[in-house]
């Protein structure tokens, strides 16, 4: 199903990484339609739609945003939409002592992990989503929680 991508940021970008992982993560989900937009900003970005579309005048990693679903034939459909701020995220690659690819898709992964539903208001949730999407990292080969400072969090 369809990834589109729109890489802002001004960084490379390995786009079949994405691919992969939205691939792989709906699959493990059982959904089978999906249409997801994906796209890399600076911090300029990003603290102007964190203030537009939730009312927080700073910049964030990521913001995932369900845009929809639709039951079609007895399947659901999931529209979606993430944003990643790559330098907020190379800043918080710092920070756990990891390379700037690394945290990126570990955002990435939360990002989807919120269109699929999961919730993280509380400390124990946000907890409990690192800890799935780490496994999910872990499983699809990635990143080992063995050998990766990723998992540091």
């Amino acid at each position: 199903m369809p990834l589109e991508i729109n890489n802002l940021s001004g960084r490379r970008l390995n786009a079949k990484i994405f691919f992969l992982a939205t691939e792989k993560f709906f699959r493990a989900r059982r959904i089978k339609n999906y249409f997801l937009s994906l796209a890399l900003v600076k911090d300029k970005e990003m603290c102007r739609l964190n203030r537009e579309r939730l009312d927080h005048n700073y910049p964030t990693d990521v913001l995932a945003f369900n845009l929809g679903a639709e039951i079609k034939r007895g399947q659901d459909v999931l529209f979606g939409e993430i944003i990643l701020d790559y330098e907020q995220i190379a800043r918080q690659a710092r920070k756990y002592g990891q390379s700037a690819a690394a945290e990126l898709i570990f955002v990435f992964v939360h990002g989807l992990q919120h269109l699929a539903g999961e919730q993280d208001r509380t400390i124990s949730e946000r907890e409990a989503m690192h800890q799935r999407a780490r496994a999910f990292l872990d499983k699809i080969g990635f990143y080992s929680s063995k050998k990766s400072s990723l998992f540091r969090r």
